[in-house]
């Protein structure tokens, strides 16, 4: 089975401070794959995946991006299944390019 993880989990990883976390989600930048908020109160859960993107899109968030630019390349990356580090994705705040694999 894979790790799940609500709020508090994902705000130990460094970088992502609770009011990022939830813009990010409001935005559909990224969305819980395990369970979203469903009212006031609810917890959203999130797979070992959401988590990573959750980072990537804060990195480039901070570099400038926007949200619509975030969910682009997460969406790229998780359709190629590239979460996982091995892709260089490179911005200069207004376009995006990924990188093939990062060694």
């Amino acid at each position: 089975m894979d790790a799940i993880y609500i709020a508090n989990e994902v705000l130990r990883r460094p970088g992502l401070a609770y009011q990022r976390l939830d813009s990010l989600c409001r935005a559909g930048v990224v969305e819980p794959s395990v369970k979203g908020a469903t009212g006031k109160g609810s917890r959203r859960v999130y797979n070992e995946d959401d988590v990573k993107a959750l980072l990537i899109g804060e990195r480039l968030r901070v570099a400038g991006l926007s949200a619509a630019a975030i969910r682009h390349v997460l969406s790229g990356l998780r359709r190629t299944r590239n979460l996982t580090g091995s892709t260089c994705v490179v911005t200069d705040g207004r376009g995006v390019t990924c990188l093939g694999l990062w060694l």
